[in-house]
């Protein structure tokens, strides 16, 4: 059967009834459906919902409002109540629960959940008797057998611990849990579970971060616990046994690593490891006499430890001073970095030279006194400068460090920061500071894991000759997360931070003093959390930066060049290379355009006086600025057009005569068949410019417009006629403020043509009207400025399109002939009558 006539059958079949009724069904079950998901079963599930909860948890439960999105899969709980056994007070209350489910759920054999986050959850803990909580029958296994929950978050909670047995409450606030990914599935069951967890604990901060295998066989767990400023004499009535003794005082800091290994079959490991600083300790018998009293205790860790280390091939000798080695190799190194609450490391503190003495030390002799003057000696050639002794010959053929790991924990943030490089794998091959052989440089390599899960690798080659200095070093670091820096850009940018990843490509090279660096950094997926209170924080705009920044991958690059001289005294890497990148920040704040197109002067185009066209200029720089504003969602463009009022005026006045001279021309050519054609369109010829002229200076009535005795107006020169229509022509503002309309569109069209941005993204702003007579003023411009998709901005809420314009520009008035007509039909008249008299 032919394509036609299958197409004429499908074509019959769709007009056919059965088929209309067919399509109004599904119409009509679509509809029921949506009516029946959005508004009838939420209140049906809040109700049955409520009821089975406080059946399953003998507890009363309420619910205020249920969302659900059977699209998304998704399902909204708000105002969640739990009170306690009995009735009397409330146990748990949410302002929201949110949990998006997965279609894996229905071929997987447990629940399979890609979110679920919960807002505001309050719970209130109560210790009965010392055994015995409000939550204790609550106790009993609930967890499915296999399930998979993604994106758990918990924001702002609260937990109050009421403790009846001795009369105190402790507060848990200010809650943020974070837990990636945590699954019992067979094939996850080996992945790393990494909760984050931060709080207050009666108004000290709280930190908890690690990595744990709650399902595996070997139930790994490393957990770091960072307490800050614990007051002690809080808890002295919490302890489980009677003591002897009260502590007046006493603040606790602390933080520690647990590390919990358990193989299968063997005994389970435990481990724990940090610090603990214990301040203004004092403890009194319960006669109120003292007993302790300890200023400051500190217990921590080693800075460095050296698991085991070969040499291999040694060689020494003196004079001259010559050490060979033929290979050094370092097993299991651990360095352990800390920045204390001044800024000071304890590296530095730890390899300073020794102070000179304080003051207060023993005081010096007094100087003896002055000898008489004597004559002055001759002088003697200066001495000749001692020879320089030689540098020691130091040969390493060949270093290796294995299984390698450094720690680093800063305390001068809140919370503290702490993270850690395992797995280093270092070598180099070559090193030597013999003079005769500094013409080699040492080939270098170094791999590690930067928090256990992003690689760091740097490479490069080295010449540690002061004569002739080479160095060249690639760094490579990948896919950090920037959630666990929320300290520093709590400090330092005054937000937390959600998410993100983190890449640098950082390549150095120094040849002799001279240092050229670039700095390639790609942050990926970088959204802020909530605002930090900080006084160190930035003043530049952080969430407008970002948007600028953020392409529509959600990706930020950033390279910062850099060079410099090392032989300058004022020369410091890391504080240039972070001015480097503040300096690029505030350029990409005072001058976005000209920072993301890499044009001078691109925050603006210029038209020719009275003309809304766009010049080649404008065309070039807007088309520049498009593709840039394509990669840009999350920005807003917003424009606003300027007018000057003197040259604009003119070239308006000019622009309206020559209208009318083509409205002659139409008039007199096409008649009102062509009053449709656009005046733009009409082309009045050089040599018929004057007789179309002549008519509108005829057609229009001039103030001091030449006349003979009958009224009638005088052949005059065109210059003459242009001159005296021109005076008449008045521009209005709103003449002033349409072409300001019109330059705007030009603008949003090349823009909307180009597809760098959707209509909704491109707003005006109110136009600017600029007063200047002088001639050469400078041209009109339309201005632009990037703001955040989100939020109001002044222009928001006007309305793009520009006034209409009429077609005609019939700017003078039509001139009246009244009395001339009567005039001069009656001259007429008579003179017919004259003539009719002498013939007859």
């Amino acid at each position: 059967m032919k394509r036609s006539e299958w197409g004429e059958r499908l074509k019959r079949l769709a007009r056919s009834r059965g088929a209309k009724r067919l399509g109004w069904v599904l119409l009509s079950l679509f509809v029921l459906f949506n009516l029946t998901v959005f508004l009838v079963l939420p209140p049906i599930v809040r109700s049955v919902a409520a009821r089975k909860a406080s059946e399953a948890l003998s507890r009363p439960v309420a619910i205020g409002r249920v969302f659900i999105n059977p699209y998304a899969l998704s399902v909204r709980m708000d105002g969640l109540r739990v009170g306690e056994r009995g009735g009397a007070g409330q146990f748990v209350s949410v302002r929201s629960v949110y949990v998006n489910v997965q279609l894996a759920s229905l071929w997987k054999d447990g629940p399979v959940i890609s979110a679920l986050h919960v807002d505001d959850p309050v719970i209130r803990i109560v210790r009965t008797d010392p055994a015995t909580f409000n939550f204790s029958d609550l106790l009993a296994p609930g967890w499915p057998e296999l399930f998979s929950i993604d994106d758990i978050q918990v924001r702002n909670g609260e937990i109050v611990i009421v403790d009846d047995t001795t009369g105190t409450t402790h507060r848990l606030d200010r809650i943020r849990l974070s837990v990636p990914s945590v699954s019992n599935f067979p094939e996850l069951v080996e992945a790393d579970v990494q909760p984050a967890f931060s709080a207050r604990l009666d108004g000290s901060p709280v930190g908890l971060t690690g990595c744990t295998r709650p399902f595996a066989d070997s139930l790994k767990t490393t957990l770091d616990l960072d307490l800050k400023d614990l007051e002690l004499t809080r808890y002295m009535r919490d302890l489980p046994v009677p003591v002897n003794f009260q502590v007046v005082s006493g603040r606790l800091d602390c933080r520690l690593r647990l590390s919990y290994v358990q193989p299968g079959g063997a005994a389970p490991s435990l481990g724990v490891t940090g610090d603990l600083e214990l301040t203004d300790l004092r403890i009194q018998d319960k006669a109120g006499q003292p007993v302790l009293r300890l200023p400051e205790l500190r217990l921590q860790q080693p800075i460095l430890s050296l698991g085991a280390l070969n040499v291999e091939g040694i060689a020494a000798s003196f004079p001259p001073a010559v050490l060979s080695v033929d290979e050094m190799v370092l097993v299991r190194p651990r360095v352990c970095a800390t920045v204390n609450k001044d800024g000071s490391l304890n590296l530095a503190a730890a390899l300073a030279a020794s102070k000179p003495a304080a003051a207060g030390g023993p005081v010096p002799p007094p100087p003896s006194p002055a000898p008489a003057p004597t004559p002055a000696p001759v002088p003697s050639p200066a001495p000749a400068p001692a020879a320089r002794a030689p540098l020691p010959v130091v040969k390493v053929t060949k270093v290796t460090v294995q299984e390698g790991s450094v720690e680093f924990l800063d305390r001068s943030v809140i919370p503290n920061y702490r993270t850690t490089l395992d797995g280093v794998e270092a070598s180099a091959q070559g090193f030597s500071l013999d003079p005769e052989k500094q013409r080699e440089p040492t080939q270098f390599a170094f791999k590690a894991r930067f928090n256990r899960q992003s690689p760091v690798a740097v490479s490069g080659r080295l010449r540690p000759n002061p004569e002739s200095l080479l160095v060249n070093v690639l760094i490579d670091f990948q896919d950090a997360q920037l959630s666990p820096l929320t300290p520093y850009s709590g400090k330092y940018l005054g937000y937390a931070v959600e998410k993100g990843w983190l890449r640098l490509d950082l390549r150095y090279q120094v040849q002799g003093a001279k240092l050229e660096a670039r700095n390639r950094m790609i942050i990926d997926q970088l959204t802020l959390g909530d605002s930090v209170d900080s006084p160190t924080a930035t003043n530049l705009p952080v969430k407008f930066l970002i948007g600028l920044l953020k392409d529509r991958n959600g990706r930020i690059t950033l390279d910062v060049p850099l060079t410099g001289n090392l032989d300058d005294p004022q020369f410091r890497l890391m504080p240039i290379v972070l001015q480097a990148l503040v300096n690029q920040l505030e350029r990409a704040v005072t001058s976005p355009f000209a920072f993301l197109t890499g044009r001078p002067e691109t925050g603006f185009v210029e038209f020719d006086f009275g003309s809304a066209a766009l010049t080649p200029e404008a065309t070039e720089r807007l088309e520049a600025i498009a593709k840039v504003l394509a990669d840009r969602p999350a920005l807003r463009f917003e424009v606003r057009p300027q007018t000057v009022s003197g040259p604009d005026s003119e070239a308006l006045r000019r622009q309206f005569l020559d209208d009318m001279v083509r409205a002659r021309k139409r008039s007199e050519t096409v008649g009102q068949v062509g009053q449709s054609i656009p005046l733009s369109e009409v082309q009045v010829m050089p040599e018929e410019y004057e007789r179309f002229l002549r008519l509108a200076y005829n057609a229009v009535d001039i103030p001091g417009k030449p006349r003979n005795f009958l009224g009638v107006a005088r052949s005059i020169p065109v210059a003459e006629m242009e001159k005296l229509m021109l005076a008449g022509i008045s521009v209005t503002p709103d003449d002033l403020r349409r072409l300001a309309y019109r330059r705007a569109a030009k603008v949003r069209d090349l823009l909307l043509a180009a597809k760098a941005a959707e209509a909704g993204q491109i707003l005006l702003v109110e136009p600017e009207q600029v007063a200047a007579e002088d001639p050469g003023a400078p041209r009109p411009q339309a201005r632009f400025e990037f703001q955040l998709a989100e939020g109001g901005a002044p222009g928001a809420d006007r309305d793009f399109n520009a006034p209409a314009d009429g077609d005609e520009q019939e700017r003078l008035p039509q001139e009246r002939h009244t009395v001339r007509n009567i005039l001069l039909y009656g001259l007429g008249g008579a003179a017919v009558v004259a003539v009719v008299l002498l013939l007859f």
